[in-house]
């Protein structure tokens, strides 16, 4: 019998979880309704901070967040030369200049004393340097500690890319108890893409603990529109006449925003996804301890570092790295044998500044010396990580791994 694919990421959707899709739209609102902000308040009460935000997606989080730190030409903001287009992609939205930091050598994480370096060449050049947007690779919380350090030293700005990163936790020195990503920063960008820890189908959120922000947040991702009175400026338009009572259709645009919003139907799925987190978690962490045991003894394979003492990863990817020139094959063929036995790959990422388009625009970004990045896409490769994966699942994965690497 042919066994099943194994893809390297997938949703896990219950029927209980269909129903509340159903009844939403069933319901009076299926968008722009209440369970936008029901969503909102669990994903910020999970997370431990004041403000949720949620959009359309994971681009349009990292857009909106720029757009509130009124980023603008001559600003820089330093990102990491390892993650999706999308980080650095919404630094170019908003006109300022993406600045590619190296990462470490041993996580993918932004290396701060690249980050540091990459400041420096900002004001070098003349530019402002506003913030900093580190990712958690894979799921691994980086040394946050150092970038608030960093932040604090330039006074500049942290807006962390934590789409890999729901549920990881960290703490800043050894007497603190963990809190989530996302606690520290002046704001966090998640997204819930189905390869994610919860799914909306499409969809993403910024979190943040400053008021002013959110408020902020919530004008851009809607047109830059607001029906709060108390945020009212033209008072001969907002004010009944006679009872001077705010008329109830008036609304005011007070910067230029977006359609980003996120639909109740999708909410729906958020809420539901949201009360299984925990399980989703334990059960990745579980798949992860069963990796590192039946992947120790394998040659030419190094696992993604496993720090339980500042950090809990949440374990988006369980990416390894492989010497191919010492396996003497080519990551295709190792990918295409594995294929064959029904184990699906992916390669989390190329560089960005060796994408073309970047490329054919140099005049819109600057990058240091990337060598670690480099060399990460050069030996990374992720293996499969989900829900409904099993130690049986892996038993397979690791036999193929092994039998494609010559091991």
């Amino acid at each position: 019998m042919e066994k099943k694919f194994l893809p390297y990421g997938k949703q896990n959707i219950t029927q209980e979880e269909i129903e509340s899709v159903i009844s939403a739209l069933t319901g009076d609102y299926i968008t722009q309704g209440p369970l936008v902000e029901k969503f909102e308040l669990s994903l910020a009460k999970y997370l431990g901070v004041k403000h949720a935000v949620v959009v359309s997606n994971g681009t349009a989080a990292l857009h909106i967040a720029s757009l509130a730190l009124d980023l603008k030409p001559g600003d820089a903001v330093i990102v990491p030369a390892i993650s999706f287009v999308a980080t650095s992609n919404a630094v170019l939205y908003c006109g300022a200049t993406p600045i590619f930091a190296d990462v470490d050598a041993k996580t993918g994480n932004i290396l701060i004393e690249s980050a540091e370096e990459a400041i420096l060449l900002a004001l070098k050049k003349g530019l402002i340097p506003k913030a900093i947007y580190p990712v958690h690779y894979s799921g691994l919380p980086c040394s946050i500690k150092d970038l608030i350090e960093l932040a604090r030293k330039y006074n500049i700005k942290i807006v962390e890319d934590s789409c890999h990163a729901l549920g990881a936790m960290y703490r800043l020195n050894s007497e603190e108890n963990f809190k989530m990503v996302g606690s520290y920063a002046d704001m966090s960008v998640w997204s819930f893409h189905p390869v994610k820890h919860i799914t909306t189908g499409e969809g993403g959120a910024v979190t943040t603990n400053c008021s002013i922000l959110a408020s902020k947040l919530k004008m851009l991702r809607s047109h830059g529109i607001t029906k709060n009175s108390f945020d009212f400026t033209k008072q001969n338009l907002s004010l009944d006449e006679k009872s001077a009572e705010i008329n109830p259709w008036y609304y005011e645009m007070q910067m230029l925003g977006y359609n980003y919003r996120l639909p109740d139907i999708l909410c729906a799925l958020g809420i539901a996804q949201l009360k299984r987190i925990d399980l989703f978690l334990e059960k990745r962490r579980q798949l992860a301890d069963y990796y590192f045991k039946k992947l120790s003894g394998i040659e030419n394979i190094i696992l993604p570092l496993n720090d339980n003492v500042t950090a809990f990863s949440s374990f988006h990817l369980f990416p390894v790295k492989i010497d191919f020139d010492k396996v003497g094959k080519t990551r295709k063929q190792i990918i295409d044998s594995l294929k064959s036995y029904g184990i699906g790959c992916q390669v989390h990422y190329i560089p960005i500044p060796w994408q073309p388009y970047y490329e054919k625009n140099t005049d819109k970004f600057m990058c240091l010396d990337i060598t670690n990045a480099e060399n990460f896409y050069k030996e990374e490769l992720s293996l499969p990580m989900y829900y409904d994966l099993n130690f049986d699942d892996i038993d397979r994965i690791a036999d193929a791994l092994r039998y494609s690497l010559g091991s």
